[in-house]
């Protein structure tokens, strides 16, 4: 598969999910733990698939999380 699949393939992964808590009404009482994983989930994705930017905002927003405790 190439690198614009995997791509594509993140990109939906993000979308749904994004989707999914908006849909969920319950946006407010997602948890940092859950967020968290989402992301490092991403960022495990992303750098594999040379989306550096994404890579560093996810990463980012990781430390955040961990700041807020």
């Amino acid at each position: 598969m190439e690198l614009k699949k995997y791509k594509v393939l993140l990109f939906e992964k993000i979308k749904r999910q994004i989707a999914s808590w908006f849909e969920s009404n319950l946006f407010e009482s997602i948890s940092n733990e859950e967020v968290y994983r989402f992301l490092h989930s991403i960022k495990g994705t992303d750098g594999t698939v040379e989306l550096t930017g994404l890579h560093q905002l996810a990463d980012r927003l990781m430390a955040d999380i961990e700041r807020m405790g």
